[in-house]
C-alpha cells in the first residue's frame, strides 16, 4: 500500500469519528433549547388572577375535581339528564346531536350520531377534545391548575431530550469504537467527549420535576371555598333541570357517577379485562 492512501484512511478515521461527535453534540443542543424554551415557558406562563366574585361553572369544577377525564363525564352527565343522550345495557346514543356549547360539540363529533355499544373506547378522545382541553387552559391561564398545553409542551420536549441522549451516548460509543479500530488517537479523547455530552444531556433537564397536573393550591382553595359556599350545589346548566337532578349533576362534578347515572357510568367504564382503546372513525356505528 502507499504511504499516501494509508495517510488518507488515517485521515479519514479522525474526521469520521468527528463528525459523529460532532452530530451527537449539535443534537444535544438543540435538544436541551427546545426543553429549557418550553420550561421557561411553563414555569413563567402569564397568571392573569380570576376575579373574586366569579362564580366556578359546573365544567370549571369538574376540571378542577379531575381534569379532563373528570370533565368528560360531566358533559355527559348533563346531556344524559338533558335527554340529549341516552345510556342504556352499555350503549351510549346522541338523541339530540343539536350541542349547546363547544363541550356539547366534541360529544356529538367524537360519539356521532348512532349507538355506540363500548363508548368507553372514545372516552380518551374526547378527554383530549379541543372543546373540554379550553376550559383547562382557562383555568390555566388563571393560575388555577397547571397549565394543560404548556405542561404538555414541556414534558413532549423533555421527553425528546431523553431520547436524544440515548442517541447521544449511542453516537459517542460508535466515536470510540472508530478511534479504537484504528489504534488513534487515543479513545479517551472521544470517550470522555461522550461523557460530557451525556452530562450536558443531563443538566439541562435536572430543574424538572415530574408533574401530575391538576389544581394548583390556589386551584384547591377555590374549589373547597365553592363547596363552603353551595351546600347543596344545583348548578344552573343550559337544560331546565329540576332541583333533584341538578344537584345529581353537581356530584358528578365532584366525582360521584352512580345512583340514577349508573347506566351512564357503565356505558362509559372501561371493562376490568378489556383491552386498552383504539382510535376508530366517526362513522362506525356500534364500536
Amino acid at each position: 500500500m502507499y504511504p499516501g492512501a494509508s495517510a488518507g484512511a488515517g485521515e479519514g478515521a479522525v474526521v469520521g469519528w468527528i463528525v459523529v461527535l460532532a452530530l451527537a453534540a449539535v443534537l444535544t443542543a438543540v435538544g436541551a433549547l427546545r426543553f429549557r424554551r418550553a420550561h421557561r415557558a411553563y414555569m413563567d406562563a402569564l397568571v392573569v388572577p380570576r376575579e373574586p366574585e366569579e362564580e366556578l361553572t359546573v365544567y370549571e369544577v369538574a376540571y378542577l375535581r379531575g381534569g379532563g377525564r373528570s370533565l368528560a363525564r360531566t358533559v355527559l352527565a348533563s346531556m344524559v339528564l338533558g335527554g340529549r343522550v341516552s345510556a342504556a345495557d352499555g350503549v351510549l346514543t346522541v338523541v339530540e346531536p343539536l350541542a349547546r356549547d363547544t363541550a356539547e360539540a366534541e360529544v356529538v363529533r367524537v360519539f356521532g350520531r348512532v349507538p355506540r355499544r363500548r363508548a368507553w373506547r372514545r372516552m380518551e378522545r374526547l378527554r383530549r377534545a379541543p372543546g373540554l382541553t379550553a376550559v383547562g387552559r382557562r383555568l390555566g391561564d388563571q393560575g388555577l391548575v397547571d397549565h394543560p398545553t404548556l405542561l404538555r409542551a414541556a414534558e413532549r420536549a423533555r421527553d425528546q431530550l431523553t431520547v436524544i441522549r440515548m442517541l447521544s451516548f449511542a453516537l459517542g460509543v460508535a466515536a470510540v469504537w472508530m478511534v479504537a479500530a484504528r489504534g488513534f488517537p487515543d479513545p479517551i479523547v472521544p470517550g470522555v467527549a461522550t461523557f460530557l455530552l451525556v452530562v450536558a444531556g443531563w443538566r439541562s433537564a435536572r430543574d424538572w420535576t415530574y408533574r401530575l397536573g391538576g389544581a394548583t393550591e390556589a386551584g384547591r382553595a377555590a374549589l373547597a371555598a365553592h363547596g363552603e359556599r353551595h351546600q347543596p350545589w344545583r348548578p344552573r346548566v343550559h337544560d331546565p333541570l329540576g332541583d333533584e337532578d341538578a344537584e345529581l349533576l353537581g356530584k358528578v362534578a365532584l366525582g360521584d357517577l352512580h345512583g340514577r347515572l349508573g347506566a351512564l357510568n357503565k356505558a362509559i367504564s372501561r371493562p376490568p379485562q378489556a383491552p386498552p382503546p383504539f382510535e376508530d372513525p366517526p362513522g362506525l356505528g356500534g364500536l
